[in-house]
C-alpha cells in the first residue's frame, strides 16, 4: 500500500507581539526577485524596510495572518534559527482516507520521448484531407495484438490477440481478459459485455464535448517519425491487466486505473531505424487509451473518469506537442492541471459522484499546500510518496482558474499554442480577464486558504456555460467546491501535541479547511507553496524585526493579510 509523505513541522517559533517601534533591522538590502505583487487593500507586505506594521484602523479587530509565498522555481528552506527539533508526523496517514470508494489510483509513470518532428514533404497539406494510405477496416469479432508496459516499463504484448469487443461512433473497445487468474471464485477480471458497451457509450457521449473544448485529436500537419493520424477514425480504448499486476492491485486495493502514451503516436519503423534511443520500443500505431481490466470491473464509474482524464493528455499531445513539430512539451504541473479540470467540467455530463471526481484530492490541498504546485514530485524519482500531493494541489489551482475564469478561459488555455504560464497569461488576455498575467492570478491564490468562504477569487463559486455543438446545446456546469467543509485530519490519525501545533485544539475532533498553522513554522516552502500563520485579532501594531523569520534575499514573499 502506498502512504503519504510524513509532514515535517519545525516547533518552536511563536509569533511574538511586540511594542511596535520605527523601522525594522535593515535585513538583506538585495532586492527581492519573486515578482510576485498583491495588490489589495487588506495585505501589508513585509520588507527588510518594513518590519514593524501600524495596523490601519478599520483592520484591528480583524483576523490577522503572516502569509508566505514561494513565486520562484526553487524549494527554499525556511528553517527559522531559533527552531527546535522537528517532530515527524502524517497528517493523513493514508490515501484511502480520502477516497469514499476505498480504492484508489496509483499515478503511471511512463517512458519521456523528447523527439523533435521533420514535416513529409507535403506538409502544406492539412492532415485531415485526403489520403493515400487507406485506412484499416476492423469489424466485431476481430483479433489484434497490443503492446503496454510492465512493472519495469519493458514493452510486451500483455494484450496479445484483444478481441474487439464494441464499435463505437467514436471508439473500439479491444478487450483481453485475463484468463489464467481465479480470483476470489470468478473467472478473471469478469468483465461483461454490457460493461464493455457502457464504457464505450460513455466516451461517445464525452468525445465531442471534450474534443470541443480541449482541441482535436487531429494534428494540422503530417510528420515523418509519426503515424498518419488521418487514418485515426476512431480511439482505441485497450482494456487488459495493466502492467501485469492483477493479484496485486485486488490484494491492496489500488492501482493505475488507466494512461495514454505518447508511444502510441509514434511509427514502430521511426523507433526500429533509432535502435540507439529506443531500443525494445513498441508502438501500437493508433490514437489509444490504456485501460486496466480489474478496476473496469471493480470500480466502472471512477474508470469513465480515468478515460476522460488520459483523453486530455491524447488531445493535449496533439494540440500542444505534434502540432508544434515537438517543440513544445508542457511541464506535468500544466498538463496534469488540465486533465483533471477536464475531469471536474465533464462530471456533470458523466455522472459521477465527488468521491469519483478530482475533488476526492481537496483535503491533500488542505493539508500540503506548502508544496505548491510547479515542482512536480515524482515517487519513482524522489524516493517519496507524495507526487498525490502535486495532484492535489495542481487541481485546486485548475479549479481556481476554471471558476474565476470560466470556461471559456480553459478553452482558450488548451486551445493556444502556449504551454505552462505563458499559455495562462496569454488566455487572461485573450479573454479580457481584469488579470493579465500568471503572476497577478498567482497573487491572488492566497485567498483559497484564508478566505474559503469568500465570493472573489475563490473555489466557492459555481460556473456553467452553454455551448452549441454539433447543432446540439450542451450546458456545462460546475459547483461551488467549499474547503472549509472538507475534512482535512481524521481525529483519529493526530495526537494532541500535533493538534495544539496546528491548530490550538484537542484531537478529539474533527478539522475541516486549509491547515493554518498554530504560531509555527514549516522547515521548507516549495515553488508555488504557500503557508500561513494565525496571529489573532484586534492588535494595533506587529512587530517582527525581533522574529528572523528567513534571509530576505531568498525570495519568498511575507505578507500580512486581514480576514473577516
Amino acid at each position: 500500500m502506498k502512504k503519504l509523505k510524513l509532514l515535517s513541522l519545525v516547533l518552536g517559533i511563536s509569533v511574538i507581539f511586540f511594542a511596535c517601534r520605527n523601522g525594522g533591522d535593515g535585513g538583506d538590502s538585495n532586492p527581492r526577485l519573486t515578482n510576485l505583487t498583491i495588490n489589495a487593500d487588506n495585505v501589508i507586505e513585509i520588507t527588510p524596510e518594513n518590519l514593524s506594521i501600524d495596523v490601519p484602523d478599520i483592520y484591528q479587530n480583524k483576523k490577522a495572518f503572516l502569509l508566505a509565498i514561494n513565486n520562484t522555481e526553487e524549494t527554499i528552506n525556511v528553517t527559522n534559527s531559533r527552531s527546535v527539533d522537528s517532530v515527524q508526523t502524517g497528517l493523513i496517514d493514508n490515501i484511502e482516507t480520502i477516497n469514499e470508494n476505498n480504492s484508489f489510483s496509483i499515478p503511471a509513470k511512463l517512458p519521456e520521448l523528447n523527439t523533435k518532428f521533420t514535416a513529409k514533404i507535403n506538409n502544406n497539406r492539412a492532415a485531415n484531407s485526403n489520403t493515400e494510405e487507406t485506412p484499416v477496416v476492423y469489424q466485431l469479432g476481430d483479433k489484434k495484438d497490443f503492446y503496454g508496459l510492465d512493472s519495469n516499463n519493458y514493452f510486451k504484448k500483455l494484450a496479445a490477440n484483444a478481441e474487439l469487443k464494441v464499435i463505437g461512433k467514436h471508439c473500439r473497445i479491444w478487450y483481453k481478459e485475463k484468463t489464467e487468474i481465479k480470483l476470489q471464485n470468478e473467472d478473471g477480471d469478469d468483465i461483461t459485455d454490457s460493461a464493455l458497451n457502457a464504457l464505450a457509450n460513455d466516451f461517445d457521449s464525452i468525445f465531442e464535448k471534450e474534443t470541443y473544448i480541449f482541441g482535436s485529436n487531429i494534428p494540422t500537419l503530417r510528420f515523418n517519425e509519426l503515424i498518419d493520424f488521418t487514418n485515426c477514425d476512431k480511439i482505441d480504448l485497450i482494456v487488459y491487466d495493466l502492467f501485469d499486476n492483477y493479484i496485486e492491485e485486488a490484494v491492496v486495493n489500488s492501482g493505475i486505473f488507466g494512461y495514454f502514451t505518447e508511444i502510441d503516436f509514434y511509427s514502430q519503423n521511426f523507433f526500429d531505424a533509432n535502435p540507439q534511443d529506443y531500443q525494445g520500443y513498441k508502438s501500437n500505431e493508433c490514437e489509444a487509451l490504456h485501460i486496466d481490466s480489474y478496476w473496469l470491473s471493480k470500480n466502472p464509474m471512477e474508470t469513465i473518469t480515468t478515460a476522460v482524464h488520459e483523453f486530455q493528455h491524447l488531445l493535449h499531445c496533439v494540440n500542444k506537442t505534434v502540432n508544434s513539430g515537438g517543440r513544445n512539451r508542457s511541464e506535468s504541473w500544466f498538463n496534469e492541471m488540465l486533465s483533471m479540470v477536464c475531469e471536474d467540467i465533464m462530471q456533470s455530463q458523466v455522472g459521477v459522484s465527488d468521491a469519483g471526481s478530482p475533488k476526492k484530492r481537496l483535503p491533500l490541498f488542505n493539508g500540503y499546500h506548502i508544496e505548491g504546485f510547479t515542482r512536480w514530485r515524482d515517487t519513482a524519482n524522489d524516493g517519496k510518496e507524495d507526487v498525490y500531493h502535486s495532484y492535489a494541489n495542481a487541481y485546486v489551482f485548475g479549479a481556481y482558474l476554471l471558476r474565476n475564469y470560466g470556461i471559456d478561459f480553459i478553452k482558450e488555455l488548451a486551445h493556444s499554442n502556449y504551454i505552462n504560464k505563458e499559455a495562462i497569461t496569454k488566455a487572461l488576455i485573450a479573454i479580457g480577464a481584469d488579470e493579465k498575467s500568471y503572476n497577478e492570478v498567482f497573487s491572488n491564490f492566497y485567498n483559497v486558504i484564508l478566505n474559503p468562504t469568500g465570493s472573489k477569487f475563490t473555489l466557492n463559486k459555481s460556473v456553467s456555460k452553454t455551448y452549441t455543438i454539433n447543432d446540439k446545446q450542451v450546458l456545462f456546469s460546475c459547483d461551488p467546491i467549499k474547503l472549509n467543509e472538507v475534512k482535512t485530519i481524521p481525529s483519529d490519525n493526530i495526537n494532541e501535541d500535533l493538534s495544539e501545533l496546528i491548530y490550538g485544539s484537542n484531537p478529539n475532533e474533527d478539522f475541516f479547511g486549509p491547515v493554518l498553522l498554530n504560531g509555527n513554522w514549516f522547515n521548507e516552502l516549495d515553488p508555488s507553496g504557500m503557508f500561513a500563520t494565525y496571529l489573532g485579532t484586534g492588535e494595533v501594531c506587529y512587530d517582527f524585526s525581533k522574529v528572523k523569520l528567513i534571509d530576505f534575499n531568498s525570495n519568498i514573499g511575507y505578507y500580512v493579510v486581514f480576514v473577516d
